[in-house]
């Protein structure tokens, strides 16, 4: 069995190998997150077994799923969650979950699927933490099209975390929430006391910015600080989730359906909704048909909220391990193929005409 240090020496490997991989294919059509889920795949127990896991491992990962997710609330926009995309995005996401409990309920009857709760909730998400790296490297994340895909993302990772915890938390719905709302709480007072003490300007403000400019780097070890804390903290309330890959081969037929199905309950709502979308003050054109594509591709992809989920309804004993397997594979699939779908549809030609209305001569992906 290989030892924890050859193991971090092969995760730290495929860290700088991926991003110089991603930089030899043509407009970066395979995004460096998608080479590092597949060199995970391939140093981990289900291909080469050169890496294990591990008490380090697993606190390397963690704190790195929580830099991920960390970095991702740094580009969320307060006043455009708020707003009328952000409104947009909540009401799509709960016409998901109603759609995906509506689908879950009809697959129970004919005994499909177990745990159709979990299953639902999975279905629902969408992987903001792994797209804000894609759409950073596409240069999208400041044009209209990427604002509206970190909208649905931050619904798409919200809303299933909520819907997990009081659905299927051990404590009852009621215990559930009462945590859910204590944990926001402790999460606001972290962010809140920087922000007055960045106010009131202090001296201890003064040698923060300072220090930022020498070896001492505070603000970055501030930021690891805050992170620690948020991680720990999560983990004291029992909201801490795990990320994985997992090689399914045997029921190929019903991980192509999982696939099917995500499509259809979290990708199909968001394109229907983009038609709808007039931008920020409601005067902007509509998506065409091809943004609108790209939209549902984005916002159906989804893996480290359907392991978190599957996960916990195989410890509650509501859902076997070979169903978790292959809806993990099927979330595997999407983060894998969703976002090159839609780098491709970004980077080839635009029709002439599209069937959404004129259009002009603008670009889609430099719209703001």
């Amino acid at each position: 069995m290989p030892s924890v240090g050859a193991s971090l020496f092969w995760i730290v490997a495929c860290a700088v190998i991926a991003p110089l991989l991603a930089g030899l294919f043509p407009r970066k059509l395979v995004p460096e997150v998608v080479l590092l889920l597949v060199a995970g795949i391939v140093i981990g127990p289900h291909v080469f077994d050169i890496a294990v896991e591990g008490s380090e491992i697993e606190l390397l990962r963690d704190l790195g799923l929580g830099l991920l997710f960390l970095l991702a609330g740094y580009e969320i926009d307060t006043a455009e969650i708020t707003g009328r995309g952000g409104r947009r995005a909540l009401l799509t996401w709960l016409v998901s979950l109603a759609l995906a409990f509506a689908v879950v309920s009809l697959l129970s009857l004919v005994h499909v699927v177990d745990a159709g709760t979990a299953v639902a909730i999975a279905m629902t998400s969408t992987a903001l933490g792994t797209l804000l790296p894609i759409l950073r490297d596409a240069g999208a994340l400041d044009t209209r099209l990427g604002r509206t895909i970190l909208n649905h993302g931050a619904f798409g990772e919200l809303g299933p975390v909520v819907a997990m915890a009081v659905l299927l938390g051990s404590r009852g719905s009621v215990a559930s929430i009462v945590v859910l709302g204590l944990f926001t709480a402790a999460a606001v007072l972290v962010a809140f006391i920087p922000a007055r003490v960045r106010r009131e300007g202090s001296r201890i403000t003064a040698i923060i910015r300072s220090g930022s400019e020498t070896t001492s780097q505070t603000t970055v070890r501030l930021t690891m600080l805050l992170l620690v804390a948020l991680t720990v903290l999560a983990a004291s309330f029992g909201l801490d989730t795990i990320l994985g890959a997992f090689a399914v081969a045997s029921e190929p037929g019903v991980l192509i359906a999982f696939v099917l199905l995500i499509l259809l309950v979290r990708a199909g709502p968001v394109y229907f909704a983009g038609r709808f979308d007039r931008g920020a003050d409601g005067t902007d054109p509509p998506f065409t048909a091809r943004e609108r594509t790209q939209l549902a591709l984005y916002a159906g992809t989804g893996l480290p909220l359907i392991v978190a989920v599957t996960g916990v309804a195989v410890d509650s004993g509501d859902m076997t391990s070979a169903n978790a397997s292959v809806l993990v594979a099927a979330g595997a699939i999407t983060v894998l193929l969703f976002p090159l779908a839609a780098s491709l549809l970004a980077s080839s030609p635009e029709p002439a005409a599209d069937s959404a209305g004129p259009r002009g001569d603008q670009n889609p992906g430099s719209r703001q």
